[in-house]
């Protein structure tokens, strides 16, 4: 006889195999580089090419928010810490310019 006592108020239920689930990880980064299409981050852990994520920062004091899927690994002697390079999958309007015009102060003149 089994001496388990159920706890639940409500029944379990089965789900299909096709079911994703995401957990939400914040993680701190630090911005190393930043293009028109995607950015390079150093981070504590790496995260699996693959992994999709939202990156929120201020560029030059303007709100940058954008959704970003992670591409590649940069391992380098100059960032001790993990290198991901991250594309933008999606990327508002607001921040899109927020982001040109960030670009454009680091543009040097007559370019």
């Amino acid at each position: 006889m089994s001496q388990w006592i159920e706890r639940r108020r409500t029944p379990r239920a089965d789900l299909p195999g096709e079911e994703i689930c995401g957990v939400e990880i914040r993680q701190r980064v630090r911005l190393l580089d930043i293009s028109q299409s995607g950015v390079l981050l150093a981070c504590e852990a790496p995260l699996p090419v693959g992994t999709r994520g939202q990156l929120r920062a201020g560029l030059a004091a303007l709100p940058f928010s954008a959704d970003v899927a992670v591409r590649r690994h940069a391992a380098g002697r100059a960032h001790p810490r993990a290198g991901i390079g991250a594309q933008f999958a999606a990327i508002d309007e607001r921040s899109t310019r927020h982001l040109e015009q960030f670009l454009a102060r680091g543009k040097p003149s007559g370019t």
